[in-house]
């Protein structure tokens, strides 16, 4: 698989990203931490991601896919 030219951070007051994992050069499996006070459950996200320009310092456009794993509520 391709290198990622994407970068993902959480490493911010309320980010609650635990692990992002690349399945496609385009799709990524985001797991997020548990919210405060709860039984694990994951009710929202917040956490930013950068891409690197590419070779001519360009952004051309793309499209990515991220599949948000383990939010949810019982």
């Amino acid at each position: 698989m391709p290198s990622c030219d994407l970068t993902f951070d959480s490493m911010f007051e309320s980010g609650n990203l635990d692990l992002a994992l690349q399945v496609q050069p385009k799709e990524f499996n985001l797991y997020l931490k548990p919210d405060t006070n709860t039984k694990g459950y994951c009710s929202w996200f917040f956490f930013k991601v950068t891409r690197k320009p590419d070779e001519k310092g360009k952004f051309p456009r793309r499209t990515y896919q991220f599949n948000i794993m383990n939010m949810y509520k019982k």
